[in-house]
């Protein structure tokens, strides 16, 4: 996480590194972050530093011009994302 100060890292606590439990997920698993006012690109998916394994494991949604705090910088375009996953046929 090189963006990261050693400090905050600390403060997440020593189980910060949840590709495990992504790993051990027998279920849909989904990540959904801010585009942060830009169009999605390479560059995004980049920037997650997330594993190969991972990548293929996950579906990653955007929220558009949202950061940090979608469900309060754009919550009708989280709720679109929620509600297009809840949609999705279970596996």
């Amino acid at each position: 996480m090189p963006y990261y100060a050693p400090e905050l890292i600390h403060s997440l606590g020593d189980n910060f590194d949840l590709l495990a439990d992504v790993r051990a997920c027998r279920g849909s698993v989904y990540l959904i972050f801010g585009d942060r006012g830009k169009a999605v690109g390479q560059e995004h998916y980049a920037e997650l530093f997330l594993p190969q394994d991972i990548m293929d494991r996950v579906s990653i949604r955007f929220v558009s011009n949202s950061c940090h705090l979608p469900m309060i910088e754009n919550p009708a375009g989280l709720v679109k994302i929620l509600s297009e996953i809840l949609q999705e046929p279970a596996i």
